[in-house]
């Protein structure tokens, strides 16, 4: 049986609180300059644990469809390890 909030218990999840701005977010989150080049996919999962956006561009990623609320953000980095932080929606 899959939860969906699997994600959450891997251990290579590490903290990447402030790694995105701006946070509260209305319509764009964006990725601090100097971590760029580090990631390869953003995923943003509701507290339902339903994947909700994917992004393969991580620069700059338009969350203005996103009802308002609290989200999870698993970003993926070059080496496949997955980093988490919360995100919250206005």
């Amino acid at each position: 049986l899959d939860t969906g909030a699997s994600f959450i218990s891997d251990k290579d999840i590490l903290s990447l609180d402030g790694i995105l701005y701006p946070n509260p977010a209305t319509d764009a989150i964006h990725l601090s300059p100097s971590n760029q080049e580090t990631f390869v996919k953003a995923e943003f999962y509701a507290v339902t644990g339903n994947l909700v956006k994917s992004f393969s561009n991580t620069r700059s990623m338009n969350i203005s469809d996103l009802p308002e609320g609290i989200y999870m953000a698993v970003l993926t980095d070059s080496k496949q390890k997955r980093h988490i932080t919360r995100i919250v929606k206005r």
